[in-house]
């Protein structure tokens, strides 16, 4: 164990020199189990494989992958400075590290300068989305490979049986047959199982957080500003009405806050219309982009219309369309699934 946290504290204090090895090991070891006999463990992976650091899925949850936390924006743009990470060159093709932030720098607000804000925001938020999108779309084609399986009359095995229950039962199709022949059923589970267009998510972000400075997005990791019912679940906001109940949900992590939003956009009944111009994307060839689908999230805020404006000022004026096109950078030998 000593011998392989020192393999791994070596490679990223090369690639990550703001972190100290004492720090970056006493980290690791926090979060990371004991390695296995056979060196097979998740923490020798990572060791094989220095690039993947901030890539692979936690071993806590959905994750997957090593998670960070960087105590000052300074930090953080270190961090995106040693992965050579730049929206231009994004923008340009180039793929997005997987770096993954389980909060937002506590003095973001104090950076001078709005542009740059709004860019370590961008840069922050891009990896959560696009990860999350990777596994909504690893499900889909798990799905449409098996209800290619249906159509043709093979039977499902045991597993995948259970699976498609419950991935139905997560995307709110609880009496969805997994035999069913009729083109409609599996449409319709198909049409809630997809991707969100990253310049959508980010505009919404983005306008939800005040660019990720709002009190829910520093304090809950509430990004999006999605409602809750209960003290429990949420922050109170500070200005609601007397006899309002709702509370902004909070969230664990950033990832967390991604993952929610996106379950919303596509299961709840007040995004029926995007889903189905999506899905109509889809059948045309085409990919769906944030900008067009913007419009069918009126209902996401009382602004209504001038919601849908705002969104759209937000993908225009900050460049996000080519965004719709970035990907991850290779994390190979990790399962991918929203489950």
């Amino acid at each position: 164990m000593k011998q392989n946290m020192q393999v791994i504290s070596r490679k990223i204090s090369a690639s990550f020199p703001v972190l100290g090895i004492a720090a970056i090991a006493a980290y690791v070891m926090t979060v990371v189990p004991p390695v296995s006999a056979g060196g097979s463990s998740w923490l020798w992976q990572v060791a094989q494989a220095p690039e993947q650091m901030f890539v692979a899925v936690t071993p806590a949850e959905r994750s997957g992958m090593l998670l960070v936390a960087p105590p000052s924006r300074a930090q953080l743009l270190s961090q995106f400075e040693a992965l050579e990470y730049s929206l231009t060159s994004i923008r340009a093709g180039a793929a997005v590290p997987r770096l993954y932030l389980r909060a937002l720098p506590s003095d973001l607000e104090q950076d001078t300068s709005p542009a740059d804000r709004k860019l370590t925001f961008l840069r922050t938020m891009l990896p959560l989305i696009l990860s999350e999108n990777e596994k909504i779309l690893a499900d889909r084609h798990r799905l449409q490979r098996l209800s290619q399986k249906v159509r043709t009359k093979v039977l499902l095995g045991a597993g995948d049986y259970d699976w498609v229950l419950r991935i139905a039962a997560e995307y709110k199709l609880p009496n969805f047959n997994p035999y069913s022949t009729r083109p409609a059923d599996w449409k319709s589970l198909l049409s809630r199982v997809d991707a969100v267009p990253p310049s959508l998510a980010l505009a919404q972000a983005a306008v939800e957080s005040g660019w990720g400075t709002s009190r829910f997005a520093q304090h809950g990791n509430a990004v999006f500003g999605q409602w809750a019912w209960g003290e429990d679940d949420g922050m109170a906001p500070r200005q609601r009405e007397a006899d309002a109940e709702h509370t902004v949900r909070s969230f664990n992590r950033l990832s967390d806050s991604v993952h929610a939003y996106l379950r919303n956009l596509n299961t709840h009944g007040h995004y029926e219309k995007l889903r189905d111009h999506r899905a109509q994307l889809r059948q045309a060839g085409k990919t769906p982009g944030g900008f067009e689908l913007a419009r069918f999230v009126d209902r996401y805020s009382v602004g209504g219309k001038k919601y849908v404006a705002d969104l759209r000022e937000v993908i225009k004026i900050n460049t996000l369309k080519p965004l719709d096109g970035a990907r991850l950078r290779p994390a190979s030998e990790f399962k991918l699934s929203s489950l």
